[in-house]
């Protein structure tokens, strides 16, 4: 009986199962039964893709150009949040120097600053100074101010305004006078002047010249090897100083003296004289006392020459009085060049020069100069007006020439300028335009 009970509860229990079953099987989704088909695997969405991912080389899909400031000239000062002041170096080595723009230390009173870098300054009035490598070096240099300074170097910052104050650096010229000595303790009655001087070295102010005794004669050349050389006169004998020949530096200062011995029984004389174009000058026009007034020499007499008697031998030495041999004296010509040498503003000068320099300047330009012999800003300032007055002549012929320069001018009295005023003064010297280089 039992067991026919445990049979009846088994089938009603499954009986009550069989509809859950059924129920289950009808809900059950394709994926769940199969979740490895592809429409039943998730994927996560897709972003979309912009248009630089699709044409990345198009303008606007470009990185930004950083901004690059422009070059610091007179025209144009980098931008900054306030006013600026800009310190420029300008090196000016026409005479052989070999500096370098860093090799110079810049300062805004006593802050340094650096060539063509703009810093910003609050309203004030600075001084713009600079320090050299050496003190050596300082004096082979020439320093003028220009821009927003003033010849001092002061600058007054207003707060609304940028300035740029420019430090110009120009190598001072070498410096060689040439003393010559003539000595006539022999018969001899040549001068200094009739001995042709040949100087070689890098771009003499005057390579070849006649001797001037006295003070001598001051030319200006580049830093380097020198020689100071004479073809003499074949009745003297040539003695060479010791300052003469070698190597000469910037600014430096030397003097050469050459002497000339008239030999025993050379009979002396004037000789013969090359002329150079040199300053035909004696006595205070070279630097020297006023030479004595020479009368013209008076023609000898003729030799008293007698004729011999009747009989006597025709042919028989008949000894004459020998006539004295004139002394040739030296003609000036009739115009000679105003200028001898160039001139440039913070070197040594010939005094001479810079005082006709000057005197001409007052005349052809109503400059108001004192005639100083000192190259002064004054000086310096009304050669460049007249080298613009006279651009044509002074200024063209460089740029024709290839060689870049200032339309302002330059101050340089050197050699259109030195021509030109030559021309000026003297016009029957006609000088030709010399080789530009």
């Amino acid at each position: 009986m039992n067991l026919i009970k445990k049979i009846t509860a088994s089938f009603l229990l499954a009986f009550l199962l069989i509809p859950s079953l059924a129920v289950s099987a009808q809900e059950a989704t394709p994926c769940e039964m199969n979740p490895e088909l592809p429409e039943c695997t998730e994927f996560p969405p897709v972003p979309p893709i912009s248009p630089c991912e699709m044409n990345p080389t198009a303008p606007e899909c470009l990185p930004p150009i950083p901004e690059i400031p422009c070059e610091v000239t007179e025209t144009c000062v980098p931008t900054s949040e306030g006013p600026t002041l800009t310190v420029i170096k300008e090196l000016i080595q026409d005479n052989g120097g070999t500096a370098e723009v860093t090799d110079f230390n810049y300062y805004v009173g006593e802050s340094q600053v650096y060539s063509g870098e703009a810093n910003e300054f609050s309203a004030g009035t600075y001084s713009v100074s600079e320090s050299y490598p050496s003190e050596s070096e300082e004096a082979k240099y020439s320093t003028t101010f220009s821009g927003d300074c003033n010849a001092e170097g002061q600058v007054t910052m207003d707060g609304e305004s940028s300035k740029i104050c420019t430090i110009t650096n120009n190598d001072i010229a070498a410096n060689l006078n040439v003393v010559v000595e003539v000595i006539n303790d022999n018969g001899g009655s040549s001068s200094a002047s009739s001995f042709p001087i040949h100087v070689t070295a890098t771009d003499p102010s005057d390579a070849n010249f006649n001797g001037v005794s006295g003070k001598g004669y001051a030319i200006t050349l580049d830093a380097g090897s020198y020689s100071v050389t004479s073809s003499g006169l074949s009745n003297y004998s040539t003695l060479i100083g010791e300052n003469c020949s070698g190597t000469i530096g910037l600014a430096e200062y030397r003097t050469c003296v050459i002497t000339f011995d008239d030999k025993s029984g050379g009979g002396g004389g004037s000789g013969g004289s090359a002329s150079f174009g040199a300053p035909s000058c004696s006595g205070s026009a070279c630097g020297g006392s006023p030479a004595p007034t020479t009368p013209s020499p008076t023609a000898p007499n003729p030799p008293v020459v007698t004729t011999p008697a009747a009989g006597e031998v025709l042919g028989e030495t008949i000894d004459k009085p020998e006539a004295p041999k004139p002394v040739v004296q030296e003609q000036p010509a009739a115009c000679t060049p105003y200028l001898n040498s160039y001139i440039k503003y913070g070197r040594k000068n010939n005094v001479e020069d810079v005082k006709k320099l000057q005197r001409f300047l007052n005349q052809y330009m109503n400059a108001g100069l004192e005639v100083t012999g000192k190259y002064d800003l004054k000086s310096f300032n009304a050669v460049k007006a007249f080298q613009v007055k006279e651009s044509g002549e002074v200024l063209s012929p460089w740029s024709l020439a290839g060689i870049k320069i200032s339309k302002k001018g330059t101050g340089y009295v050197y050699k259109t300028t030195k021509r030109r005023i030559n021309n000026i003064m003297c016009a029957s010297l006609n000088l030709p335009m010399p080789e530009l280089r």
